[in-house]
């Protein structure tokens, strides 16, 4: 497996350590990663998408989805097809892939990547 470079960023300290992740991933083509990456990704995204789902019908999903706004933004709660903001869609969506404890099986992350 080989290195990959972090591009060129302000501190951690100033921005965040998540700004910088985020830059890091952003700044990282699907080239560059290991063919295992790859396989593990599309593994962690499935295991997540795949909870969200069993999980979009249960009370806490239900609840959290009801604070978002009513068709107000780009991102889609998961299971339901409504429109809400990326803040709003993050916790809907979170809530439901945490919902069932099915979550927590992917054996090579040792727990839920989400």
């Amino acid at each position: 497996m080989s290195a990959v470079a972090m591009p060129p960023r302000s501190s951690p300290e100033a921005d965040g350590l998540t700004r910088a992740f985020a830059e890091f991933v952003c700044a990282t083509g699907i080239a560059a990663m290991p063919q295992q990456v790859r396989l593990e990704a599309r593994r962690a995204i499935a295991d997540c998408l795949g909870g969200a789902l069993a999980g979009a019908g249960e009370a806490i999903a239900a609840q959290a989805a009801s604070l978002a706004g009513e068709g107000a933004g780009p991102c889609t709660l998961w299971g339901s097809g409504r429109r809400a903001s990326a803040r709003d869609a993050a916790l809907a969506n979170g809530c439901a892939a945490h919902a069932h404890p099915i979550d927590a099986t992917n054996e090579s992350m040792r727990g839920h990547p989400s």
